[in-house]
């Protein structure tokens, strides 16, 4: 099995993120109707195991 290497990446567009804190964006995100993130018990913890899934921060 080998190993993968990045070898190039490229950014086609991005939007600046504007200063509200992620606590406020959180909140918002679960309020969101019809949505599966309103259905996340914990969306704190549910956003730390993505980041350390694979036993590192991404």
């Amino acid at each position: 099995m080998g190993v993968w290497e990045l070898k190039d990446f490229h950014i086609e567009y991005f939007e600046p993120l504007d200063s509200a804190p992620l606590s406020s964006v959180i909140e918002d995100l679960h309020e969101i109707q019809g949505h599966e993130w309103g259905e996340v018990e914990d969306p704190w913890g549910l956003l730390y195991h993505l980041r350390t899934e694979i036993g590192e921060i991404h």
